[in-house]
């Protein structure tokens, strides 16, 4: 055990020696004062300067006796205190070497902490308490140097330890430099936070596992939401389809009423267009049956050519139904045939002229710039202007004339077809080219409504435009533009 004078600090102990250092030099200079100032001549003085001396020197053994009981009570209360701060300390205290790392002192609670003796403390070096991996982290000399630049430095930290059974546990640790027997050393005050730490590493395990239940939750709401954008882009889809679908019926059953509708009207029209021609031959064949042997040649024929006209007409209504269901039905092919424009129109002309028994002078008016040579389907041609010119003879009873003038600017090809007769009411124009509809001017004379109908499907497939201008009663112009890029020059 080391005395109280070893844990003392450096100042009380180098002022204790100044105070000796002082004494013993007024003793020395006293006594040495006495001894040369001894005159024989003079034994008076020399007594009393002696008894003066001795005086003296009695008070100053008096006072260094005084102060030597003083600071021995002082030491003793030091005593005390040191073993009130430093072993009965609840904390666990220890002094070591600077620089041999050697225990110098051990409190009792170190003692009980780590479980060694006093003794076995006392022979062993800091490392001892360490783990043997944590040993190099042990601060090293270098270091301390200028750590205790700054005397007000009290280091500390979190550390390993291990006890003598061999258990780890964590000490909280701080230090300050002292003079120990006079040696460098280190004051150690330590505290036990292993119960601490171990609930911060549970804490930190339970934050761990629970970022990975959060990370996991996390991955599997990202999955589901990427689960959920696939589905609502499948539902988009099939809502799209849907849609689709949806739209295609619509279309369906608007055509399905159109057709509905269609047929009523065709029934409607077939009834009235059919049933009159059906009585007048069923008439004629009678009429014939009956009074063959009393007619003449001529009453005969004449009856015959009645029965071929409305036979013909017949023929004309089937052929035009079956344009039209032929159109709705399938998509028409348009061909390229090439074309000459005079004898084709001549020709159209000549087969008009004979179906209506030459009723009407048709007057061609060709400008020179069109060329005479081009490419288009001849069918589909035959069919807008047989109809036009037919409708045009048929509508202008008390007219005699139908003009077809030709003209080209640039890329286009113009066809006029212009009658004199009943006309077209304005608000009426923009039906006339709807299946079986005929206009209020024309409904006494006889037809079917398909015509025009023939004429617009027909002028789609070619690519061409037709514009109509009508008044009542002023007759009417049917233009047909045909552009060149159809109707190539050859």
């Amino acid at each position: 055990m080391k005395t109280a004078h070893d844990i003392l600090p450096a100042s009380k102990d180098i002022f204790l020696k100044f105070v000796y250092g002082v004494i013993i030099l007024l003793w020395l200079k006293f006594a040495v004062e006495m001894f040369f100032e001894h005159s024989p001549s003079r034994p008076s003085f020399y007594w009393e300067h002696f008894v003066s001396s001795l005086f003296f020197t009695l008070f100053v053994t008096f006072l260094v006796l005084l102060l030597n009981n003083r600071f021995h009570h002082h030491l003793l209360n030091r005593v005390q205190e040191y073993k009130r701060l430093f072993k009965k300390n609840p904390y666990p205290m220890w002094v070591y070497d600077l620089k041999t790392s050697q225990f110098l002192g051990i409190n009792d609670a170190a003692i009980s902490l780590y479980g060694y003796s006093e003794a076995e403390f006392l022979s062993m070096k800091i490392s001892a308490i360490r783990p043997q991996e944590d040993v190099p982290a042990i601060i090293n000399e270098s270091e301390r140097v200028k750590l205790s630049l700054n005397s007000q430095y009290h280091w500390s930290g979190t550390w390993r330890h291990k006890r003598k059974n061999g258990d780890q546990m964590y000490v909280e640790v701080s230090s300050h430099e002292i003079l120990f027997n006079g040696r460098e050393a280190e004051l150690v005050l330590a505290y036990d936070v292993t119960d601490k730490i171990h609930q911060e590493q549970r804490l930190q395990a339970l934050n761990q596992d629970l970022e990975k239940k959060v990370m996991g939750r996390t991955n599997d709401q990202l999955l589901l939401n990427t689960r959920l954008v696939d589905q609502n882009k499948i539902i988009r889809s099939a809502n799209l389809e849907l849609f689709t679908i949806t739209t295609q019926l619509q279309e369906a059953n608007l055509k399905i009423h159109e057709h509905a509708d269609l047929k009523n009207r065709f029934v409607s029209m077939a009834s009235h267009e059919f049933r009159t021609p059906l009585a007048n031959i069923a008439m004629a064949a009678g009429f014939i049956r009956h009074h063959l042997n009393k007619l003449e040649p001529q009453n005969i024929i004449s009856k015959l050519k009645g029965i071929e006209t409305h036979v013909a007409h017949m023929a004309a209504l089937i052929e035009d139904v079956l344009t039209i269901e032929k159109a709705d039905a399938t998509k028409l092919e348009v061909k390229n045939d090439l074309l000459d424009l005079d004898d084709f129109i001549a020709k159209i002309c000549q087969e008009v002229r004979t179906a209506s028994d030459n009723s009407h002078h048709i007057q061609v008016n060709m400008n020179e710039n069109v060329m005479r040579h081009l490419q288009a389907d001849e069918k589909f041609l035959r069919n807008i202007f047989i109809n036009l010119i037919n409708n045009a003879i048929k509508y202008s009873p008390g007219a005699k004339h139908v003009y077809i003038n030709i003209d080209r600017q640039k890329d286009e090809i113009f066809f006029e077809i212009i009658d004199k007769g009943l006309g077209i009411n304005k608000n009426e124009l923009s039906k006339i080219f709807e299946p079986f509809y005929r206009a209020n001017s024309t409904s006494h004379i006889q037809g079917t409504g398909l015509g025009l109908s023939i004429v617009k499907r027909a002028a789609d497939l070619l690519g061409a435009q037709i514009r109509v201008q009508s008044e009542i009663g002023q007759g009417s112009t049917f233009t047909v533009v045909l552009p060149v890029s159809v109707s190539t020059e050859v």
